[in-house]
């Protein structure tokens, strides 16, 4: 897994599924902040 050779192949699915997880925890923090600050 720490090849370089081989790395070079998955990471654009790496960069997408890392962007998709900040998405989603940036998502959860805005709406729980909303939440918290409608109260």
């Amino acid at each position: 897994m720490a090849d370089p050779a081989h790395a070079s192949l998955p990471t654009p699915i790496a960069i997408v599924a890392a962007a998709l997880a900040l998405l989603t925890l940036v998502a959860m923090v805005s709406r729980s902040a909303t939440a918290t600050f409608a109260e």
